[in-house]
């Protein structure tokens, strides 16, 4: 509760100006006391969130990193592919001009064995010709466009042997 000094209105204790006659409310600095018991109060507070920072630490490092790995697939479902060829190799994708200019780069990734891959639309066009390197190293001529989805920014392309039309 405030009193306003000019009229003596009461006010609520957070108001800043009188209810009655809009003078300005005093309030007083907080004293030594409560001072002590908010800062005490902080105290704690970071104290707890450095226990429990602690906690958390201690019970990461503690797991081992196989449970880690086994309880996050099985908490999303996901099983591990059993073989290297189930997953999509990544392809780096250098697109050149008439002059063979590199004009962009970007990544793409092989979608069957006979070497038909996919990428951003916006990573080939434009270009005049285009090259893409394996995450093995190998690198491919992109011979042939084999569609184009321009809303969605996708490209599949087909990938030749360097210097032939033959399939990889």
């Amino acid at each position: 509760m405030a009193f306003c000094i000019q009229c003596g209105a009461q006010n609520k204790a957070d108001a800043v100006f009188c209810i009655s006659c809009g003078q300005l409310l005093y309030h007083e600095h907080p004293t030594t006391l409560q001072l002590k018991v908010r800062i005490g109060q902080r105290k704690w507070l970071i104290v707890a969130c450095v226990l429990l920072g602690l906690v958390v630490v201690i019970a990461v490092l503690l797991i081992p990193k196989s449970e880690k790995v086994s309880q996050s697939a099985e908490a999303v479902n996901i099983s591990s592919p059993s073989t290297e060829s189930t997953r999509a190799p990544v392809l780096t994708i250098v697109a050149a001009n008439q002059r063979g200019t590199a004009v962009s780069q970007g990544s793409g990734f092989i979608i069957t064995s006979d070497g038909l891959a996919g990428s951003n639309y916006h990573v080939i066009k434009g270009a005049v010709s285009a090259v893409a390197q394996c995450c093995n190293g190998r690198v491919f001529e992109i011979g042939s466009i084999e569609g184009v989805d321009l809303e969605k920014d996708l490209v599949v392309f087909q990938l030749y042997e360097q210097g032939s039309t033959q399939k990889p």
